[in-house]
């Protein structure tokens, strides 16, 4: 059964719920993107923001101390310790009171002895060597070290900052400690709006964790900072979504994590999709409202002209009969529009009855140009030569081959021809043609079994094959090989000429493609005369291909729709 037919208003309705959707979808998908990348510019401007500021108040905290390092280093430079010892140790405590996150200031010799503090009970005794603010001190000169964070007696985290000096007018070094108590500084973090589940977390070059403001940091935690190493990247941790931006602290080795969270800003994210969904939904609903109304609104009046059009459908449609309508503006102008129709199938008919004439006239023409006298004259005047020369066998197969040649050409009248018989008539052509040249020239045929039951329009072989002697092989010095194919590519039967003549330049191919549609060129008859005769038989179905290469030869394919049988 035939697929059913749709009616008008189905179609418009379809249409338009489809038209409307697409645009709908593409104003959500737009919007939709352009509205999460905006989240995600507030997002990253709000973390980025958060965490300069936080980064800041580190780097400005350890910018004082570092200050404080470089004013003890004036102050012992270019003195003796012991003979000043009592003033350093006032510039000391002076230090520790002006600085209140400072708790203590010291000077220890290389081998561990303390020189001057600001608790005098702490000068003169010796401190193991393997204390890490001492030894990395000595390590490097160069840099400040901050240990890590470590909880005092009163529950108060200090960090120890060490740095290798020299003193005694620079003959003498040692290492600069001081200890610093920076709870102000965490404190910060928690003035600072994180959002729940936000914390900072500060970790040394070797990812070992100084501090973390949040009690629940894992070994997790740190793998996701290893994984970023610097920027910003969205992460979940214990159900909350979570920004998180790494940063070095200045003048450390730590880096500081700062972990912010973002759940009420995508919150806002999944309301406005829902929002968006709501309008998309209604705005559709409305639409299909307007469609119904809008698609009876036509459908009425083309309901009443299909009637009248049914009528004409029983009568003989090439009898004109003007129909017309007074039922609306777009009624009247169908009913103008189907008269106007009429009249054009009528001279449609009439056109075709004269192409179809020409047709017949073009076919004719191409059967006298195949059977001219000229070829005629030459084929006979070989014959007589050939038996002149007592070459009675060759003169035999021309005879033979040219009777066979003329009754396909005829054919009894008939256009279309099976496989089988135009493969035959270019095989006595090219037989005829092969002993007129002394065999200057070999040929093949390479066709595939299942071509043999189709039919074709007959001569075109003959015309390609004539076309690649005369033009391909007719004046080489070295042997002609002429092959002929006949296969089926998908849904197509094609036939192909192929020589290895002197082949044709690309500007050539052109002009030959120009002259198959100027009726007054001259230029490729044979050719333009099979072009003109396919376009007629197949409608403008069918192809004529030319492939060819200077000094290889020449290719000219011919592919139509395989026709299964008959004669016309």
């Amino acid at each position: 059964m035939g697929k059913a037919k749709r009616s008008i208003s189905f179609k418009i309705i379809s249409t338009g719920i489809i038209l409307m959707m697409t645009l709908m979808l593409l104003i959500y998908y737009i919007s939709y993107v352009i509205f999460g990348q905006n989240i995600q510019k507030v997002i990253n401007l709000q973390t980025n923001e958060i965490s300069r500021q936080i980064v800041y108040n580190y780097e400005n905290y350890i910018g004082r101390i570092i200050d404080v390092s470089n004013l003890c280093q004036v102050n012992i430079n270019n003195v003796d310790v012991e003979d000043t010892k009592e003033d350093l140790i006032n510039g000391f405590q002076n230090i520790v009171n002006l600085e209140p996150s400072i708790i203590g200031v010291a000077l220890y010799s290389l081998d561990g002895k303390c020189l001057v503090a600001s608790d005098e009970a702490t000068i003169g005794e010796f401190l193991t060597k393997e204390e890490y603010w001492f030894k990395e001190a000595i390590k490097d000169e160069s840099i400040h070290i901050f240990s890590g964070l470590n909880e005092s007696s009163n529950g108060s985290y200090i960090v120890t900052f060490s740095k290798y000096v020299s003193y005694n007018n620079q003959e003498d070094d040692a290492v600069l400690k001081i200890i610093l108590d920076i709870d102000s500084l965490i404190e910060l973090v928690y003035k600072t709006n994180l959002g729940a589940g936000g914390h900072i977390t500060i970790i040394d070059s070797d990812y070992n964790l100084i501090y973390s403001s949040n009690t629940k940091s894992t070994d997790a935690e740190i793998k996701i900072l290893k994984n970023l190493v610097f920027g910003t990247q969205k992460v979940k941790d214990n159900g909350y979504s979570l920004m998180v931006n790494l940063d070095t602290i200045s003048n450390t080795q730590w880096r500081i994590a700062t972990f912010i969270n973002i759940d009420q800003i995508e919150s806002s994210e999944d309301n406005f999709l829902f929002i968006i969904t709501i309008i998309l939904i209604g705005s559709i609903a409305i639409s299909i409202l307007l469609l119904l109304s809008t698609t009876k609104t036509i459908t009425s009046p083309l309901k009443q002209l299909e009637n009248e059009m049914l009528n004409i459908e029983k009568a003989d449609y090439l009898v004109v009969k003007e129909i017309n309508f007074d039922n609306g503006k777009e009624v009247a102008n169908l009913s103008r529009s189907f008269n106007k129709m009429m009249k054009k199938i009528k001279e449609l008919m009439d056109k075709i009855i004269v192409e179809q004439n020409e047709q017949r006239k073009s076919e004719l023409k191409a059967l006298q140009h195949q059977i001219n006298p000229h070829f005629l004259y030459n084929t006979l005047d070989s014959t007589i030569w050939l038996i002149e020369n007592q070459k009675n066998e060759d003169a035999s197969k021309m005879i033979v081959a040219l009777s066979k040649f003329f009754r396909i050409s005829i054919s009894r009248g008939n256009n279309i021809i099976s496989v089988s018989d135009e493969i035959e008539h270019a095989k006595n052509y090219l037989l005829i043609q092969s002993i007129r040249y002394s065999k200057s020239f070999d040929y093949e045929f390479e066709i595939e079994e299942e071509c043999l039951k189709y039919h074709t329009m007959k001569l075109i072989l003959q015309p390609i094959i004539e076309n690649a002697i005369y033009h391909g092989l007719k004046n080489k010095i070295d042997k002609g090989h002429i092959k002929i194919k006949v296969f089926k590519e998908n849904e197509t039967l094609a036939i192909s000429v192929s020589d290895n003549g002197y082949g044709m330049r690309q500007e050539k191919i052109n002009e030959l493609y120009e002259n198959f549609k100027n009726p007054s060129l001259k230029d490729g008859v044979g050719l333009k005369n099979i072009y003109q005769r396919l376009l007629i038989y197949f409608s403008g179905n069918a192809q004529l291909l030319i492939e060819s290469k200077l000094d290889f030869g020449t290719t000219i394919t011919v592919m139509f729709p395989p026709i299964e049988g008959g004669s016309v």
